[in-house]
């Protein structure tokens, strides 16, 4: 059971993750994927992308997003020491949820531009300069906005990173705010769009929202795993782990900025949840792999093996909702 938390653990979560995405292809009604909007331009499930290579593309997307996280890792160091649990969890809880698996959507891409943006931010600590980080973080955050206004919403979640590792100077806010504009000011200039184009999202909370249908209630079990997950992650990890580095308790911390960011936005943006689950569920891996390694015993790889089939199996309950 060792070999679970290693290198053959990540080999099984690939096969799994493919083995659901092809049930995911077929079986899952891509009108479950509602509430994606742009501001001034189609979200990613409207693209007029062939069905199979929305498919391939989406899960090549995960594939790469767990092996940056791992290079990503080597580089900051913010999961201490060699830990394959992180992208074995991220692969199976990601997979388990139909929607994100089934094609091309918003979730994953700005699952990518997070980590993106949280590599940028952990890179940039220490450094007295962080101007260009913070430009491309907000152009990163302003380019998603037009396909998917769930970006925009991540703008003061970013701000509360940067703030965290100290990097917010008045040259990096104003640098983030011409990332921001630059992508629309550069289209409307060209004529590509108009002020016409914009559209503003519409906003309802989870409070708002009657909840129905069983296969809704299971994705909610899904994110609540994994909330409650980095929750008692954390804790326990702020306790042991984070203790040993300063350096290691910041990168955490913005990591968990990121996470429970995304978890809130899901429900005050709850017609739109789906587009905030995939970063979520990585932050999610993440902390629990740092719990992971901060508590190697023999019960470890049986846990982990735990957790994966609780997702393998509301990933069936879904499908058979």
């Amino acid at each position: 059971m060792k070999y679970v938390a290693g290198r053959p653990g990540v080999s099984l979560a690939v096969i799994a993750m493919a083995a659901m995405a092809i049930l995911s292809y077929f079986f899952t009604p891509l009108t479950g994927i509602g509430g994606e909007a742009g501001i001034c331009a189609p979200s990613p499930n409207l693209w007029n992308i062939a069905p199979a290579a929305s498919w391939i593309i989406d899960n090549v997307l995960i594939l790469a997003i767990a092996v940056a996280a791992v290079f990503a890792n080597k580089k900051l160091v913010f999961i201490p020491g060699s830990d394959y649990v992180m992208p074995t969890l991220f692969l199976v809880m990601a997979a388990a949820n139909p929607w994100l698996t089934a094609t091309l959507n918003s979730s994953t891409i700005i699952c990518a531009a997070n980590l993106g943006a949280l590599y940028l931010l952990m890179n940039a600590y220490g450094h007295r300069n962080v101007t260009q980080e913070m430009f491309v973080i907000g152009t990163l955050a302003g380019l998603g906005g037009m396909v998917q206004y769930a970006f925009l919403l991540f703008v003061p979640v970013h701000l509360i990173g940067a703030a965290t590792l100290q990097l917010v100077r008045p040259k990096a806010i104003c640098a983030y705010l011409l990332g921001l504009i630059a992508p629309y000011w550069t289209l409307i200039g060209l004529g590509v769009i108009t002020p016409q184009d914009f559209a503003l999202p519409q906003l309802a909370s989870l409070f708002s929202v009657q909840i129905g249908g069983l296969d809704l209630f299971f994705v909610l079990l899904q994110i609540g795993i994994a909330v409650g997950g980095t929750l008692l992650s954390v804790t326990h990890n702020s306790l042991t782990l984070y203790n040993t580095s300063v350096r290691l308790m910041l990168f955490n911390r913005v990591i968990c900025i990121i996470g429970f960011g995304a978890a809130i936005l899901a429900c005050i943006d709850f017609l739109n949840y789906m587009a905030y689950i995939e970063t979520t569920m990585l932050v999610a891996a993440i902390q629990i792999a740092n719990t992971f390694q901060a508590n190697r015993n023999r019960y470890s790889s049986w846990i982990l093996l735990g957790l994966c089939l609780v997702y393998v199996i509301l990933f069936i309950l879904i499908l058979t909702a």
